[in-house]
Parts: structure tokens; sequence; C-alpha cells
């Protein structure tokens, strides 16, 4: 599983399952803390199934109510194992994220 290192804001809300579609805000960084890829920065949230994300990912966003927002590192073998995905991302990278869940927009049946 992920690890989830700190809450950095809790909420009681509802929690996403593995078909349901979120919007999210993130931050994206190395082991080196590069901070390599943010939503924040664009100004964009990002919108995905929480199943069509690194597994991870998909961990952590099927525990965390919607408002929260997470801390989480992510092993290799829940991010892209042996891989190389960009300059940032070598093969058997541990990631960490901060991710801001801010809501559920669908339901995939």
């Amino acid at each position: 599983n992920s690890v989830l290192e700190k809450i950095i804001k809790e909420s009681k809300d509802a929690i996403p399952t593995a078909n349901s579609k979120v919007i999210c805000h993130y931050e994206e960084h190395n082991l080196e803390d590069s901070n390599f890829n943010s939503s924040y920065k664009r100004n964009q949230p990002f919108e995905t199934y929480c199943n069509r994300v690194i597994k991870g990912w998909t961990d952590a966003l099927t525990n965390m109510p919607v408002g929260s927002i997470w801390e989480v590192f992510i092993p290799q073998e829940l991010a892209y194992a042996e891989q190389e995905r960009s300059e940032f991302i070598k093969p058997f990278s541990m990631l960490k994220f901060k991710i801001e869940l801010l809501e559920i927009v669908d339901e995939k049946k």
C-alpha cells in the first residue's frame, strides 16, 4: 500500500471507489524533492477515474475523503517499477505526492 506520510487537511466527506471519477490537485516530487509536476502550477485540476492511475494513487484516493489533503509516499512497485517515465522518474523510483481530493464527479457502473 501507499504510505500515508501526513494528513495536511482532514475531512469526513464521501470516499471514492475505484470506479469513481474524481477531480483533484496534486504536486509530484521525486526523493530528491524536485517538484516536477504540479496541477497547482498549471492552475488546472486533474480529472481521472481512481482505477486509471498508478496503483499507489488508486490506493490513496480510495481511502481519502473528499476535501482532504494528504502527503503520500508511493513505493516503486505501486508506481512505475522498472519504467523510466521522464528525466525525473527513473526506473525503480519512489515518488512523493501531495494530493488534494476536490470532488467525486461520476461513478462508473
